[in-house]
């Protein structure tokens, strides 16, 4: 009776194809096994929120390869937080075997389930390739064995692939090809990934800097992300020289050329990543851009050019709003820190997604978190009665007078004082000072009446968190 048993559940495991037979993580479909010898040129992290798979692109084969990499426990995102990892070239070194000096750092992606970091390394001459694997803070660093691997292959029809760049979204992974012969491509695979499929892929079209005001060449779109902007889903990025774009994601089946408008351009030179985050109900297109005058440049783009906006206005880059002086590196003339955002640092080397208000940034050789934001509908507050922190008053019109009183927090010392910030309700930072002394008047005649919220900071510790009403 017991075999009997037995054998039915095997009966019905094989007939419905469950989770519970090997391989079968649920964004794979009739996976094979093997090894993976092939240079990779491409890196990207696909989940559904229970599976994990890694996606890495190979323009020798015409192929991508969708991996299980049996990387989904939640639990081990907590040990996994990241902190500071100094030196990080030599710790690639020392796993990799690669010259220190040889080293590029091709790409890094974070997994949204277990916060392990996965980082793309190639040679100088990019003939060797190696995915790194980061977990513990740094405490466990090991180079991905690609042998015996469980992955399907998704083949490439075009002969001319020239990896660009990937990004997942609704279901769907997009991935850009081309390059200097003007051949761009937009390549959509639908998950679960299917073992030895042919991709979908479409033409693009897309301006090139000084051309005019037609569809001149098909260049690549080179770097995008996946987002969803006012409840649009939406394709947005940088390509060379330096338009952007965002395209609705529905646009994208279809056959033909796909014309792409440019909707605003930052200036010249090729950009290295861009990464999309939503901030208090606010999108932002942030890129991370090779300035060969003045090194890597970071800046946040608003949402008013990546929110469809420009598009009925913007047919060619003659009335695209150029969003930076050149060649300084200042933002143009009359627009606010809401529109554009040049970050004062020319020394990132790389980026990835953590959440929607961090990233992971290679700085300096220092792999390390980076708050590009602060999530103002969960912010972790120490107790202000206990620091005896107050705002007042509130109502307030013309100033604010802070109180603070504690022996701990430095004011003697330029280094390290507390600053306070105030902030519209979405998220936007409109004021920022610091705190020399434990009573402080602000100034906030020139901020219009609204409703804000005032924030108290010294090194990541939020001290303090008001709303605050400015009337006339």
């Amino acid at each position: 009776m017991k075999d009997i048993l037995l054998l039915n559940l095997v009966t019905c495991l094989l007939l419905f194809n469950t989770p519970l037979l090997k391989g079968q993580n649920s964004l794979l479909q009739a996976p094979a096994t093997a090894s993976l010898t092939s240079y990779i040129d491409g890196l990207e992290l696909v989940s559904n929120g229970t599976d994990v798979v890694l996606v890495a692109t190979s323009s020798n084969d015409t192929a991508l390869y969708a991996i299980d990499i049996a990387d989904n426990n939640s639990l081990d995102a907590i040990n996994n937080t990241l902190t500071a990892i100094p030196d990080f070239t030599n710790v690639l070194s020392g796993v990799t075997g690669l010259n220190a000096s040889d080293i590029v750092v091709a790409n890094i992606e974070v997994n949204p389930i277990s916060k392990s970091i996965y980082v793309l390394v190639r040679n100088q001459a990019a003939t060797q390739s190696q995915i790194v694997l980061i977990k513990n803070n740094g405490a466990n660093v090991s180079v991905l064995n690609t042998n015996n691997l469980i992955y399907s292959k998704i083949k490439l029809s075009s002969s001319r692939f020239n990896y660009q760049d990937m990004t997942y979204g609704d279901d769907t992974l997009y991935v850009t090809s081309g390059g200097w012969s003007l051949d761009g491509e937009l390549v959509s695979i639908s998950t679960p990934f299917v073992n030895g499929t042919l991709a979908t892929e479409r033409a693009t079209s897309m301006f090139k800097t000084n051309q005019g005001s037609v569809y001149l060449t098909d260049a690549p779109l080179e770097k995008l992300d996946f987002g969803v902007v006012n409840g649009v889903k939406r394709l947005m990025g940088v390509t060379l020289c330096a338009p952007g774009f965002s395209i609705k994601t529905s646009d994208v089946p279809g056959t033909g050329v796909l014309a792409v408008k440019e909707v605003f351009n930052v200036r010249y030179d090729p950009p290295i990543k861009v990464i999309h985050q939503q901030q208090n109900g606010t999108s932002y297109l942030f890129n991370l851009h090779d300035d060969f005058n003045f090194g890597a440049l970071f800046m946040r783009i608003g949402e008013h050019y990546i929110d469809g906006t420009p598009e009925t206005t913007n047919t060619f880059n003659n009335n695209t709003v150029h969003l930076r002086n050149f060649p300084a590196t200042g933002v143009s003339a009359g627009l606010t820190d809401a529109d554009f955002k040049i970050y004062n640092n020319h020394s990132f080397e790389m980026i990835a997604f953590f959440d929607h208000y961090n990233m992971v940034v290679l700085e300096s050789d220092t792999l390390k978190l980076f708050a590009t934001g602060i999530n103002l509908t969960n912010t972790q507050v120490t107790d202000s009665k206990e620091m005896n922190i107050t705002c007042s008053p509130n109502p307030a019109q013309d100033f604010l007078q802070l109180h603070l009183k504690s022996e701990n927090l430095g004011f003697a010392s330029s280094y390290n004082r507390p600053v306070v910030k105030i902030y519209t309700v979405n998220g936007q930072e409109i004021f920022q000072k610091e705190l020399s002394s434990e009573h402080s008047t602000i100034n906030i005649k020139t901020i219009p009446p609204g409703k804000y919220i005032v924030i108290i900071k010294q090194d990541e510790k939020v001290l303090f968190h008001e709303k605050l009403l400015i009337t006339d």
